[in-house]
């Protein structure tokens, strides 16, 4: 067998089993550990999978990390009571406290914090809390009042992040407070694939039905990728989070009017095309290409997937230009034919651009099952783009796949 070709036939069902019992054996060993035994877990059995040169060396790798351990008392201690955390210091946030660092963005800060008697009331304290720290004056389009308002009115829709209470520290950050998810999106790409269809049935029901809820009301999200949808387990629920750079038709400010929206907007790969051509009026399908983009990826049949389009990373000159290379690549150099409002468009894909034909097989790397979707979902002209609602209908949705 030639190196790495085991890696080939291992099963995404295989690694789950091997990531449930790291996590379990985790929790074992350290119950105080238990909000974030998956995460652990998940990044152990990647370092099995990628460093080990046979199946046999996968599975004895998996094997001694699924094997319960107790840590020396200073790192777990016995829990005392059902509020117990971790005692080693963290910051304290308002209330919270024991808070560590999960994730640093340029406008935000994401900490978590155990569940205590204190904040019990929130929540069921079962995995914690998890704070986002405003950074002061965020750059439009990001708008922490606007993102509590839209949360505030979206209360109770069942795979929309719940935005538990807001309140500020006392350097006047101003901090939003979710339940801790253990898992997201991008962490469970990472862990690599293919992923069973049932599973990716699942996840996208959970999104389209976030976004069926909020298009309806008029509200786009503008910054769908795979780290703002947050996971219950690896088979779901699936939660839409990061509201932060959202528009809505009442909450966003006169300066910023429906036909004249922001055109920085979006993430990498999974950016629009309307607004990379400047089209300010871009509305909901924007959120239902990026999804497209997204699917392209949960539903790859590749061990590493990754997004049909490619994009520099932000910090590059070019990567606008090299997104829209891939798009046009990929789906061939549009035409007056095939995205007419682009007339209108403050850039012009017409006449400009060297004009590609649509790559042949571009969606044979996506499963059977979700491919019509995904073509369905990446069509140039924003009116023949699935809605949210069509897209819950299609047949890859419509049941559990067998």
């Amino acid at each position: 067998m030639a190196p790495d070709e085991w890696k080939a036939g291992l099963t995404a069902s295989a690694r789950y089993e091997n990531i449930e019992r790291i996590a379990s054996a985790i929790t074992a060993g350290c119950p105080g550990r238990a909000d974030t035994a998956q995460q652990e877990a998940f990044k152990l059995e990647s370092q099995a999978f990628d460093v080990s040169p046979t199946r046999q060396d996968y599975d004895q790798a998996c094997l001694a990390a699924s094997q319960p351990s107790l840590p020396p008392p200073e790192q777990c201690p016995a829990l005392s009571h059902p509020f117990h955390h971790d005692p080693t210091p963290g910051l304290t946030i308002g209330h919270y406290t024991n808070c560590v660092e999960l994730d640093e963005g340029i406008t935000s800060t994401v900490y978590r914090s155990p569940a205590t008697a204190a904040t019990a009331d929130l929540l069921s304290p079962e995995r914690g809390y998890a704070l986002k720290l405003i950074h002061h004056h965020p750059p439009e389009p990001h708008n922490p009042t606007r993102e509590i308002k839209t949360l505030q009115s979206c209360s109770g829709h069942a795979t929309i992040i719940p935005l538990l209470e807001t309140f500020h520290d006392g350097e006047n950050h101003l901090v939003l407070v979710f339940p801790l998810k253990p898992l997201t999106l991008s962490q469970l790409l990472d862990a690599g694939g293919p992923l069973p269809d049932p599973q990716v049935s699942r996840i996208t029901r959970d999104v389209l039905s976030a976004l069926e809820y909020i298009h309806e009301r008029g509200i786009v999200h503008r910054d769908l990728k795979p780290s703002a949808v947050l996971l219950d387990g690896p088979d779901g629920p699936a939660y839409l989070s990061d509201f932060g750079t959202v528009w809505h038709p009442e909450f966003s400010p006169p300066s910023e009017p429906a036909d004249s929206k922001i055109l920085d907007i979006g993430t990498g790969p999974y950016r629009p095309p309307d607004a990379l051509m400047g089209n300010k009026s871009y509305s909901t399908p924007i959120d239902i290409w990026s999804l497209g983009v997204l699917l392209s990826e949960l539903a790859s049949l590749s061990p590493h997937p990754t997004p049909i389009f490619s994009s520099p990373p932000t910090h590059e000159d070019g990567s606008q230009l090299g997104l829209i290379l891939s798009i046009f690549r990929t789906l061939g150099t549009p035409t007056l034919e095939t995205w007419p409002e682009a007339a209108a468009f403050r850039t012009s894909p017409f006449g400009m651009w060297r004009v590609f034909e649509a790559q042949e097989g571009a969606f044979d790397g996506v499963s059977g099952t979700f491919r019509e979707l995904v073509v369905g979902m990446l069509k140039y002209e924003s009116g023949q783009r699935l809605t949210a609602k069509q897209a819950l209908e299609h047949k890859c949705l419509s049941h559990e796949q067998k």
